[in-house]
């Protein structure tokens, strides 16, 4: 065999390896890569996890009240067939009330005698026990503050979470790193054979014209 031939098959071969340690380069990259999505993923959790801390901080009392409220409510439904549609209804009625002072007075001179069992099946051992329950569980201007920021802390979150579901989706499995590198192999020898043959031929053509042309 002579050397021109030798060494042009050595050249076919080196071509063969180094597109080899390209592909597994490429495969090997997928890894620092998958770290970092990792890292963006687990920074985005962190911070989820704080400001759903804040949320439900700022929003604990406003749903505690809302609860009393409901409590109070149903304990009443069960024994009255009452005119309000809703806990939010009875609760703005009881807060006229509250507000005007007329909480004492409605219990000693207005509430019936079933009215006065109630309360007292629920706790309330008088209209100052009662007083003391609707002012503890009003939804004050603060309370309604507290929740519009934990609405939008929430709004934020659900940003963050949509953020993190890219960070993870970007991250790769081993069998798409897999993929991407044979994928990535293929892509180098189209380039490495059937390109730079087809560009060596164009070459030689182009050569071969001119050479008639003289």
């Amino acid at each position: 065999m002579q050397l021109k031939t030798k060494k042009k098959i050595a050249k076919e071969v080196l071509l063969l390896l180094s597109s080899g340690i390209i592909t597994l380069i490429i495969f090997l990259l997928v890894y620092p890569f998958n770290w970092y999505c990792n890292y963006k993923s687990e920074g985005i959790q962190t911070l989820i996890m704080s400001k759903t801390i804040q949320s439900d901080s700022l929003i604990k009392h406003y749903n505690s009240k809302l609860k009393q409220q409901q409590w109070f409510y149903e304990g009443n439904i069960k024994d009255f067939d009452l005119e309000y549609n809703s806990y939010s209804e009875l609760w703005h009625r009881l807060e006229v009330i509250y507000n005007a002072d007329s909480i004492e007075y409605k219990y000693i001179n207005t509430w019936d005698k079933s009215q006065i069992a109630l309360l007292n099946k629920l706790g309330f051992r008088n209209a100052n026990d009662f007083k003391e329950f609707i002012a503890k569980n009003r939804i004050t201007e603060a309370d309604k503050a507290n929740r519009s920021k934990s609405d939008e802390i929430k709004k934020e979150i659900s940003k963050l979470n949509s953020e993190k579901r890219f960070w993870e989706l970007k991250a790769m499995t081993k069998d798409e790193q897999m993929g991407f590198a044979i994928k990535a192999l293929i892509i180098v020898l189209i380039f490495l054979y059937p390109i730079r043959f087809l560009y060596w031929l164009i070459v030689w053509s182009f050569n071969t014209l001119k050479q008639k042309g003289e």
